[in-house]
């Protein structure tokens, strides 16, 4: 994972910036352009972005994203679109010469404008500017702000109409839990639509506002910690029981969060916050891996469990069983990904006997990969740049595969 700050809070112009964020052990900066100003900036001449690109080599600090901030509602405006179209069509071009990979468009729309119009304007805006997208790596970040696109399901139905790999969500945590959503929820189900985050509290310093909770196992139970450190739920497994893996989220969407831990034994126990709902599932070998993920497009989070008696099951949110899978040998981890940019993601299990397999969301097994070590690790992202999730996936015998058709 790497770690950056905007520009606006390390307070430093861009001549000054790059050595700045080096000193403080930031791994790259986010550029804030203003509707006033983007086209006399640096990252608008060729000469600009050699200074930038010259900056960032010397102190190793990349320009990790560019921010368009006000120059967003040039998209929502009559008069004003095509000037937004372009402008995000040439700074796609001009991220691709810096090497940054996310442009940041804040959703927003003008004053008293409808949410209907406003998304009417950013779909054919969006589309129109993603349309040459070949050999770019630069993929557009919808912020959520409180305006056009807040939730995860208005990020969702934006991709959809657009209908192009390089728009994604840039999630901000704090404005989603400042509107009261669930981050967690969301994240979840945004998943590999995230193409970069924000991280704050509003109304509090860092570390001092309510969104940390911190899930940890214990030798027969799993437990949910707040900021402060107190524990603020637990879903026990049993006695010797031994809590090997959890998850935690809003499975029915009722503001209500469950906590879900998977058991040595082989018991798949929950409890929601602040209620008596409570149910258990047994797989009868050890819980490797649990998971919260939308798999039906319904809203709702669907419960994922890999065990070593070699089966992947999905539970809804009361328990019932959607499906069960056995994929051949013992669940060591698991990833859940769209790989196909369909809007609906795929689970990549990877087990001790070092096959890795696909199954995409009703439980079928679309593609295989045989390693030559045991599976320890299973990651997707975009490796290569093409707007589209690759696997990689760590073994024992030292090596990392990749390629699963």
């Amino acid at each position: 994972m790497k770690v950056g700050a905007m520009d606006n809070v390390l307070a430093k112009p861009w001549t000054e910036l790059f050595e700045e964020a080096a000193r403080l052990g930031f791994d790259g900066v986010e550029l804030d352009l203003r509707a006033e100003t983007y086209l006399d900036s640096e990252v608008w001449s060729a000469e600009g972005r050699k200074a930038l690109a010259a900056r960032s080599r010397a102190s190793g600090v990349e320009v990790a994203s560019v921010c368009m901030a006000s120059v967003a509602r040039l998209m929502t405006g009559r008069d004003t679109h095509r000037q937004g179209v372009k402008a995000v069509a040439d700074l796609r071009r001009y991220c691709d010469e810096l090497g940054a990979g996310v442009i940041l468009f804040p959703m927003s729309k003008q004053e008293n404008q409808s949410d209907e119009d406003a998304f009417g304007l950013w779909r054919d805006g969006l589309r129109a500017a993603l349309a040459d997208s070949e050999g770019s790596r630069t993929r557009v970040g919808m912020e959520s702000v409180g305006r056009t696109g807040r939730s995860a399901r208005q990020a969702l139905e934006m991709i959809e109409a657009v209908g192009s790999p390089h728009l994604g969500v840039y999630y901000d945590v704090g404005n989603a839990d400042y509107q009261g959503f669930d981050p967690a929820a969301e994240i979840a189900r945004l998943g590999s639509h995230i193409v970069q985050c924000h991280v704050k509290e509003i109304g509090a310093e860092m570390g001092e506002g309510k969104l940390a909770a911190f899930i940890g196992t214990t030798y027969c139970a799993a437990n949910a910690f707040g900021p402060d450190g107190k524990k603020v739920m637990s879903v026990s497994v049993g006695y010797h029981g031994a809590a090997m893996s959890a998850a935690a989220g809003d499975m029915d969407g009722n503001g209500k969060w469950e906590l879900i831990a998977g058991s040595r034994v082989g018991g798949v126990h929950c409890n929601e916050l602040g209620s008596k709902k409570a149910w258990a599932k047994f797989m009868g070998a050890e819980v490797s891996q649990v998971a919260l993920a939308d798999l039906t497009g319904d809203g709702n989070l669907e419960l994922i469990a890999g065990s070593k008696n070699y089966h992947l099951l999905v539970t809804d949110a009361a328990g019932e069983i959607l499906w069960s899978k056995n994929v051949g040998e013992a669940i060591k981890d698991f990833v859940v990904a769209d790989l196909d940019g369909d809007g609906t993601p795929e689970i990549i299990v990877g087990t001790e006997g070092g096959m890795v397999r696909v199954v995409d969301a009703k439980g079928n097994i679309t593609g295989t990969l045989v390693t030559g070590g045991n599976v320890t690790k299973v990651v997707a992202a975009d490796f290569n740049g093409d707007g589209k999730l690759q696997i990689a996936v760590g073994c024992d015998d030292g090596f990392i595969y990749g390629d699963i058709k």
